[in-house]
This record gives structure tokens, sequence and C-alpha cells, in this order.
């Protein structure tokens, strides 16, 4: 997904990203299982979520 965000935000017209799923899945299956408690389920969906804003914003490029 990152791959196809980089290409993306190099684009003109390019305004964002809706990515769904692969935001917070991860987070909200380690809490349902009971690997993560609620708050590291949180903090671990808030930075996928970052990562995902950087990655759009040509952060660490």
């Amino acid at each position: 997904m990152e791959h196809r965000l980089r290409a993306a935000a190099a684009l003109p017209g390019y305004a964002g990203f809706a990515i769904g799923r692969t935001i917070w899945w991860d987070g909200v299956e380690a809490w349902k299982d009971g690997t993560l408690a609620r708050p590291q389920a949180v903090a671990a969906i808030g930075a996928a979520y970052r990562r995902f804003i950087d990655v759009c914003r040509g952060v660490g490029r």
C-alpha cells in the first residue's frame, strides 16, 4: 500500500487517500485475540494511520 501511495502522491491533483482496513485491521485483530490491550491497540492503529499520512506527504523519502 505504501508503494501505491507514493506513486499517487506524485501525481498532479492528488488530494489524499482512503484505505480503511489496511489502517486498523491488525490493531483490532490483536485487541480481539487478547495480544494487545485496548490502549495499545489504539496506539497501533494511530501509528499505522500516521505512517500512511507520512507516506502521502513524502516524509522520510
